[in-house]
């Protein structure tokens, strides 16, 4: 796989991190699908991270993305899952009723790969 490389400082880097994370039970249903895609894309171009490859399915959400160094995994799926549940509750007003009754959009758990997932379907059986 030929990857770009990006400079930052003195440095040259291919930082790719592959980010997986579930909705809580029945909250992606094929009318937000598009939205949360849409989301994500740019949520990942204001925060500086070009998205690799986007899956987003009902049971979980797999994001590949590449980082500058100084972006820790952890901090990427964190941004992500904050302001995707931030846009999402703005597009989409009757999310608050779920937001208040689990106080969140998502599971706690997240899997962040700095290699390929090669079966995302499974993966996300991890988590829970």
């Amino acid at each position: 796989m030929m990857y770009n490389y990006y400079s930052h400082g003195y440095g040259k880097y291919a930082i790719h991190y592959h980010l997986l994370w579930c909705p809580k039970e029945k909250l992606v249903e094929k009318y937000l699908v598009q939205a949360l895609k849409e989301i994500i894309m740019e949520t990942c171009h204001k925060s500086g991270y070009e998205m690799l490859t986007l899956d987003v399915q009902p049971q979980f959400i797999h994001v590949s993305v590449s980082v500058q160094p100084t972006v820790a995994p952890a901090d990427a799926v964190r941004t992500l899952k904050s302001l995707c549940t931030i846009r999402l509750i703005h597009l989409h007003p009757e999310l608050k009723n779920h937001y208040s009754v689990y106080g969140s959009l998502w599971k706690k758990g997240y899997l962040i790969s700095t290699g390929k997932i090669s079966n995302p379907e499974l993966a996300w059986q991890q988590i829970e």
